[in-house]
């Protein structure tokens, strides 16, 4: 079986992660007419330049097949450098993915 790593940059600003989960759903596969295997392997989380980037990681077996498309979802407390929530308007401090 062939892994790869996917990144899912989305700039989600924080500076430390205090608690997170993630996880991965297989959503849409194509395949030619060829025997294959897709796997979801694990999701990971990891802060990168004061982003939280999650990392997907997938596996398959088999020729000529694609991975169109998967879902994630992601649960985290993060801490985040600037004013605090009451400082800020709604809109500044909502994250939407």
């Amino acid at each position: 079986m062939d892994g790869a790593e996917v990144v899912v940059n989305r700039l989600m600003p924080a500076t430390l992660l205090l608690q997170g989960t993630a996880s991965i759903g297989l959503a849409s596969i194509v395949n030619e007419d060829s025997g294959f295997t897709f796997g979801s392997d694990q999701m990971k989380l990891a802060l990168v330049n004061n982003n939280l980037e999650p990392h997907a990681c997938g596996v398959v077996q088999g020729g000529a097949s694609y991975l169109n498309r998967f879902s994630f979802e992601v649960t985290a407390v993060v801490q985040i450098d600037g004013p605090p929530f009451a400082e800020q308007g709604a809109e500044e401090t909502c994250l939407r993915t």
